[in-house]
């Protein structure tokens, strides 16, 4: 693959995902507005995620960063939502140390139309099992239809890690169609950016 070319499906994965990042997250603020939806972190995490990745496709269209600065700004951008989509629905280290968890800017999310209540008590995370599923009805969204899995992020939750990080996230994944393309999107872009950022002269 000629160099240009790699350039030009790492950005346009990365602009693939900071797209739908950016309307589901202008989604949920819109509920969060329109509808008194209880607020939660999700949505700003993802359109503050589109806005950098503009902001990165913008300065280098203009030629503001050196191109090894800007696969190297590229490849840690999309690692981050890689990071914290593991972090969200397994590890939860950044709620604990933020607060979110007692802020109730937790979430609730359905999978197939089974909605899944991360509590401590209704949903555990043991390897690859959902135990105890909470079939909610609260602050559904029709139209927030993440291709068929409702993702309702106001909802308190928990983590049980005694599945392991891995493979819980990879339980969500499995569930999620739009989750698990705009990570193997974020994964393709890391990688091509990582390759370009260490060959680059």
């Amino acid at each position: 693959m000629k160099r240009q070319y790699a350039v030009f499906a790492a950005g346009a994965l990365a602009l693939f995902t900071a797209v739908v990042h950016l309307v589901f997250g202008m989604v949920d603020l819109y509920h969060w507005l329109v509808n008194g939806d209880s607020a939660s972190i999700l949505p700003f995490a993802f359109v503050a995620f589109s806005l950098v990745v503009f902001l990165l496709i913008y300065t280098y269209s203009k030629g503001l960063l050196w191109e090894a600065q800007a696969y190297a700004a590229g490849a840690l951008v999309m690692v981050l939502p890689i990071v914290g989509y593991a972090d969200w629905h397994a590890a939860g280290i950044a709620e604990s140390a933020l607060g979110v968890d007692d802020a109730e800017l937790g979430h609730e999310h359905s999978h197939g139309g089974d909605t899944h209540d991360h509590t401590g008590d209704d949903h555990s995370h043991n390897g690859d099992d959902h135990d105890d599923h909470s079939h909610s009805d609260d602050h559904e969204h029709d139209e927030d239809d993440h291709g068929g899995d409702d993702h309702d992020h106001n909802d308190d939750h928990g983590h049980d890690g005694e599945g392991g990080v891995v493979s819980v996230t990879l339980d969500h994944l499995r569930n999620d169609v739009v989750a698990l393309s705009t990570k193997l999107a974020e994964f393709g872009a890391f990688a091509l950016f990582t390759v370009l950022a260490v060959t680059e002269r």
